[in-house]
């Protein structure tokens, strides 16, 4: 079970709670400096993409389901965030 892997390192797993409130972190640009910022202080962000783990190098504009114009909005990715070994972990797992 994935939580129990955390639960034996020195990390946790986090999730707002709220796809909506994600969206809006994202629409905002709030998360991007938040990427920002963990990379500054040594971490790593990655997001999961077409079934595997890759670093966010930015936010791009995705096509509705059913199509339409490609929008911010519509960006919806697991991303797992932290100390590169942890990222390294939970991206393995």
């Amino acid at each position: 079970m994935k939580i129990s892997v955390a639960s034996k390192a020195r990390w946790d797993t986090r999730k707002t709670g709220s796809a909506a409130m994600e969206c809006a972190l994202v629409a905002a640009g709030m998360l991007r400096w938040g990427i920002a910022l963990v990379e500054a202080a040594g971490g790593t962000v990655c997001q999961k993409r077409e079934g595997k783990w890759e670093p966010v190098r930015a936010f791009s504009p995705e096509v509705p389901f059913g199509g339409g114009e490609p929008d911010l909005c519509f960006w919806r990715h697991p991303i797992v965030v932290g100390a590169p070994e942890a990222v390294e972990r939970m991206c393995a797992s």
